[in-house]
């Protein structure tokens, strides 16, 4: 081997591969979606390395198997005195390339839904230094449902996070950043043609066979709850039956938060385009100077992406517009920034001489517009509803047979409601929000970009951006005219309707109290545990024989990629399921040979022997050179299938505590959820239902007084069963509970999994 080193002193590089010392000699570990490292002994020299030295370690062909930096001082260990004084060798250690990556941290940390690995990869480069490195990908890299970088771990510790989500393999090399599927290249190896020598082969089976998975995941939304209350104007808190689902802790639900008070953009926070230097940080925060008077151009980007599931709440704090004025804040935006591809966000124009502001809605104007006063500052926000609250299912890849399979993802279609309000920041704090707007964004993408900037010709100053994703708690009010209208919570003086406190009670504000006879309805998802169990019922039937149980289960919980909801652990259970039936994927052991290709982790292996073939994935390398001439370097190799150790998905052998509701046979049906269900009206004797959409054929909807009852049989909570989408509930009594599910046509017919429930405490006289 050939390894050299430059000081960084003006020097170049410096070849030490005379210095090498053969009782340390230099040894490469690779291991899979970490940084590497290279040790070496050398004498001690007048030229002595340095800390933040470039490594660069060369086969004797050429062929570079290592690049890096020396993050310390050399250990120097004294071998006795000589003529000269003191004799030292020098222990060192270098890490690869991601040393310079991970020194920089990635400052604010953000979601993406629904990329591919290589594209998340290469947005994570650029924001820590992307003008060191370039990122490339080799082969077709798998889509990732959902991932989050955290500014909490180091770019290697993302990427490694992101390669395992995508199912593939990431190094870095000679200022290379490279993706690559996991069994993208494949060295084959055959005792035909001396290649592999049977006694450096070391083969052994670690897991037993498993048919019967149960697997856990995070906290989900559950049961679809519309709660009906009536107002008699006096009363302001009302208790909700059950404290409604949110998803994380406070801070893993903020996806954006600048107030500019760090003097800067942040680039790790923000991306975008301005090609003029309209966009700087002062005094009023974000200072808007206009813009290139073109669409699209002058623009502020989250690196963040937003996921239009459960409530999102955007916000632009403190802002002010000058005469002039021409543009997009707040918006969000299902392509490249521009007013066409712009789902929502408030439309800034200039009509008779004036600024005003309006809601643009699936690229065109929609609602009303106010007229901004000169001088004023205000608060825009723009609330956003689904009863979805994920909205990107999450993706598993698994390698069966050297070939990388997806499971799960897709998106699920929603019609999220969305309100725009103002307020002006020079009125009472007491003044209802102005609205806007108020409808739906009719089958809205299921994640966006984040602009909050998008200045044509926008003059003015923003005090700061906020973008939350809070409770799944959506409250409409019902006139006694029969008007709706939309009830905002928030805190007091911003202009919102109430307040929902931690144990589920919405808390009004004086003047927002409901009136007499106005009909509050709360929609919510409760929280409940996502788990799903597979079973393979083939296998099951072939292990059952000589009397032996054929069940062999296997319980526990996704680790990465996250499972967010049920459909997300049946996902999980089916890609483990596809392993660990098959029993050449439970294959590990070790390989050592000498003078090997260029071989990665992530590799396949084809060992062709007389007996047959085994195709392995490489997992470590490691490359020991020996001082011989001409080179002799030693490989030794450790290699498991995904059944003993999966690449891609992470998993614990505990099952959560709470996850005891299991659906037989599955976490997940084929039968749709009615997170679309609607009560059209409430009179004294009935509800009217709309169930959202059309009952599959030969099925219909079932309502029962009572969750997790529902079967082909009548049963005592049985209220009735409808085969077309709208229907009659009777009432019977003031306050009552009513879960409907939709099932199909088999026999016995198949259930949503989830209810939707309606509880209502409306007077019946």
């Amino acid at each position: 081997m050939r390894l050299t080193i430059d000081n960084l002193d003006g020097l170049g590089p410096i070849e030490y591969s005379d210095y090498l010392m053969a009782e340390g000699p230099v040894t490469i570990a690779r291991k899979l979606n970490v940084p590497q490292t290279c040790t070496w002994t050398m004498r001690d020299c007048l030229k002595r390395p340095v800390r933040t030295g470039r490594v660069v370690v060369t086969g004797d062909a050429g062929a570079v198997l290592f690049t890096g930096y020396l993050p310390l001082e050399p250990e120097a260990v004294a071998l006795g005195s000589g003529a000269g004084g003191i004799v030292y060798r020098l222990e060192l250690s270098a890490l690869s390339d991601e040393w310079l990556l991970d020194k920089q941290g990635l400052g604010a940390g953000g979601e993406s839904f629904a990329e591919s690995g290589d594209t998340l990869l290469r947005s994570l480069t650029s924001r820590v230094d992307g003008s060191r490195f370039t990122t490339t990908s080799t082969g077709l890299i798998a889509q990732v449902g959902s991932v989050t970088t955290s500014a909490a771990r180091s770019w290697s510790e993302n990427a490694g996070a992101i390669a395992e989500a995508a199912g593939a393999s990431y190094r870095v090399l000679s200022g290379q950043v490279v993706m690559a599927p996991l069994g993208a290249l494949r060295h084959t190896l055959t005792t035909a043609d001396d290649s592999l020598s049977e006694s450096g082969l070391r083969l052994g089976t670690a897991r037993e066979l498993v048919n019967d998975v149960t697997i856990s995941g995070e906290i989900e939304g559950g049961t679809y709850v519309t709660e009906i209350f009536v107002g008699d104007g006096t009363t302001s808190a009302f208790t909700l039956s059950s404290a409604p689902f949110a998803e994380g802790s406070a801070a893993s639900r903020t996806i954006v938060q600048d107030d500019f008070s760090a003097g800067v953009l942040d680039p790790q926070q923000w991306t975008g385009g301005d090609p003029g230097s309209h966009l700087t940080v002062g005094a009023g925060g974000l200072m808007l100077g206009g813009g290139t008077g073109l669409d699209g151009q002058t623009t502020l980007i989250a690196a963040s992406a937003v996921e239009l599931g459960g409530v999102v709440v955007l916000e632009a704090r403190n802002v002010s517009l000058g005469q002039g004025s021409d543009g997009v804040l707040l918006g969000l935006y299902s392509g490249p920034v521009s007013r066409a591809t712009c789902v929502a966000g408030f439309d800034v124009r200039q009509a008779s001489g004036a600024t005003t502001l309006g809601a643009w809605v699936n690229g065109a104007s929609a609602g009303t517009t106010t007229t901004l006063a000169s001088g004023h500052m205000y608060t825009l926000r723009l609330h956003l509803h689904s009863t979805e609250t994920q909205r990107v299912r999450q993706s598993y890849v698994v390698t069966l047979g050297g070939v990388p399979q997806q499971f799960g993802g897709g998106v699920v279609r929603a019609s999220p409601d969305v309100v725009f309000e103002v307020v002006d920041l020079g009125l009472s704090s007491n003044t209802p929000a102005t609205v806007l707007y108020d409808g739906t964004l009719a089958n809205s993408p299921a994640s966006v970009r984040f602009a909050p900037v998008n200045s044509v010709q926008l003059v003015g100053t923003v005090g700061g951006f906020l973008a939350q994703r809070l409770s799944t708690v959506w409250v409409r009010g019902m006139t006694s005219a029969g008007l709706p209208v939309t009830r905002l919570g928030g805190v007091a003086g911003s202009g919102a309707d109430f307040l929902l406190a931690s144990a589920g009670v919405l808390r009004f504000f004086p003047g927002r109290v409901p009136a007499a006879s106005e009909q509050i309805r709360v929609q919510y998802r409760r929280a409940r545990r996502a788990v799903a169990r597979v079973q393979a019922a083939a296998s099951v039937a072939a292990e059952a024989k000589g009397g032996l149980p054929g069940r062999a289960i296997w319980h526990g919980s996704v680790v990465a990629p996250t499972a967010w909801s049920s459909e997300d652990c049946a996902a999980a259970a089916s890609a483990l399921q596809s392993l660990n039936t098959n029993r050449a994927e439970a294959v590990s052991g070790t390989y050592e040979d000498v003078n090997l290709p260029d071989i990665w982790p992530g590799d396949f292996l084809n060992f062709v022997t007389e007996a047959g073939a085994i195709l392995v994935m490489v997992r470590r390398a490691q490359l020991v050179s020996d001082p011989a001439s001409p080179e002799l370097v030693t490989w030794r190799l450790e290699f498991a299938n995904d059944w003993v150790t999966c690449a891609s998905l992470r998993l614990s052998k505990t099952l959560a505590a709470d996850a005891g509701d299991v659906i037989a046979g599955g976490g997940s049906s084929t039968v749709p959820g009615l997170g679309g269900l609607q009560v059209v009206s409430i009179s004294k004797s009935a509800l009217q239902i709309d169930a959202g959409c059309s009952p599959p054929s030969g099925g219909g909807f079932e309502v029962r007084r009572t969750d997790g009852s529902f079967r082909a049989g009548q049963g005592g909570d049985l209220v009735l069963r409808s085969g077309v989408r709208g229907f009659t509930v009777p009432r019977g009594a003031q306050v009552e509970e009513f879960y409907v599910r939709m099932y199909d046509g088999s026999t016995p017919p198949v259930y949503s999994r989830l209810s939707s429930a309606v509880l209502t405490d409306v007077p019946i006289g």
